[in-house]
């Protein structure tokens, strides 16, 4: 049996650990393509690679495959006492659970992949792997994670404009970070997600709740709707006889399944689903409440806040006024809306219409259109919020080391 005395200390760029034939067929020419050996591809899951990194150095990026693992807890324990602080680990399994795949994530994994994997998808998380090895970071600094963030965003009433400050909440996170983000409009027939970027759906939201066994990484790839590099958009326009209810259980997996293959999901959900799904926010980390200061809105903000706190008491709920005018000409004072939601305002995007006028003859969005308006600056400070709340006063993450065992660590600074 090998000793520590016997490890070889040569770190390799690379290595990963594969169950099936399929998924290393498809690793190989990414790995190629990367640079990288591909004989740094074996075959057997993470038991294999414990035996092996066991008596090697680990590689300072390494894939390892779930799939046969009885225990991943106890075998990811295992792999840690074998790897190195600051490995970059991406896993790779057969289980689609979001709950799994936040357990992962928190305990130092870089990403979780489903299998089947898209090449596509294989390739950017690995891409993203090599370049987090890549990035350098001043002494102190605090680093920004936008990683697996579930964005929802609700309007206390229709028409208030929740799904423009949805979108654009999405297109302002694609543009500030290299992370892909997905925006899903639950609004079957009347979503207006598309339109904001001059865009038609297409039928794949449609398709994906009528057909909810057609959802995986292969379908929602070609289902999405391209807006830019990195900003994809499902929705879809239905029509008014097409009577579909979906699901809640389909609209769970669409989004554990766009979590998957994306960094982040920013969902415009109609508050009329709150009703049907009420358990629609369960897995969001932020929520956004849309209001204006009338007594109808405030009324129903007390309401959905309510809502919230059963159904999402960990989630971070920011509390938007949107076309805010003077405080003489608004239904309800700024502080008796304060006082009857008992939530602070966290952003007032003020009425601006003649900026939005604008907008909705180009058929662009706000932050495309007028990116110094008064509106815009509002969404932009809204976004640095949500982009900064669990994340202020926090170090970096140091890696897969660092997350597993807390105690076994504190246990040998205490004696030294």
């Amino acid at each position: 049996m090998a000793t520590a005395a016997t490890k070889t200390t040569d770190r390799e760029p690379f290595a990963a650990y594969l169950c099936d034939a399929q998924t290393i067929k498809v690793m190989k020419p990414i790995t190629e393509e990367l640079g990288w050996d591909a004989g740094s591809i074996h075959k057997g899951g993470i038991a294999n690679a414990v035996r092996s990194l066991s008596i090697t150095a680990a590689p300072k990026f390494l894939v390892v495959d779930l799939s046969e693992s009885d225990d991943m807890l106890a075998d990811l324990n295992a792999l840690a006492e074998v790897c190195d602080p600051g490995t970059v680990v991406l896993a790779i399994g057969v289980v689609n659970d979001v709950s799994i795949y936040r357990e992962l994530l928190n305990s130092g994994m870089h990403d979780y992949l489903v299998k089947p994997i898209a090449p596509s998808l294989l390739r950017e998380a690995m891409i993203s792997g090599e370049e987090s090895l890549n990035i350098p970071t001043a002494k102190g600094a605090v680093s920004v994670s936008t990683v697996n963030k579930q964005i929802c965003v609700i309007g206390a009433r229709g028409g208030i404009g929740s799904s423009t400050v949805a979108s654009n909440i999405a297109l302002l996170m694609s543009q500030q970070k290299k992370n892909t983000i997905a925006l899903l409009d639950l609004d079957i027939h009347f979503g207006t997600g598309a339109m904001q970027f001059d865009l038609e759906p297409g039928r794949g939201l449609f398709d994906a709740l009528d057909n909810p066994a057609r959802i995986d990484g292969l379908f929602i790839e070609r289902a999405m709707v391209k807006a830019s590099d990195s900003l994809f958009i499902l929705g879809s326009e239905a029509s008014l006889n097409a009577g579909i209810v979906p699901d809640p259980a389909s609209i769970n997996l669409l989004m554990v399944t766009l979590l998957n293959s994306y960094d982040n999901l920013v969902v415009d959900v109609p508050r009329h689903i709150v009703t049907t799904h009420p358990n629609i926010f369960e897995n969001a980390t932020d929520v956004v409440v849309i209001s204006d200061l009338t007594l109808a809105a405030t009324r129903d903000t007390i309401r959905i806040l309510a809502h919230l706190k059963l159904t999402a008491p960990d989630a971070r709920v920011h509390m938007v006024i949107n076309r805010a005018q003077a405080n003489s000409q608004n239904e309800v004072d700024p502080r008796d809306f304060i006082a009857s939601v008992e939530h602070e305002i966290d952003i007032t995007i003020p009425d601006d219409q003649k900026v939005m006028m604008e907008v909705g003859r180009t058929g662009k969005p706000l932050l495309d259109v007028a990116k110094a308006s008064r509106p815009a600056l509002a969404i932009e400070k809204l976004v640095n919020i949500i982009l900064g709340d669990d994340t202020m006063g926090k170090k970096k993450k140091s890696g897969f080391l660092s997350k597993l065992m807390p105690s076994k660590r504190k246990k040998k600074n205490k004696g030294d």
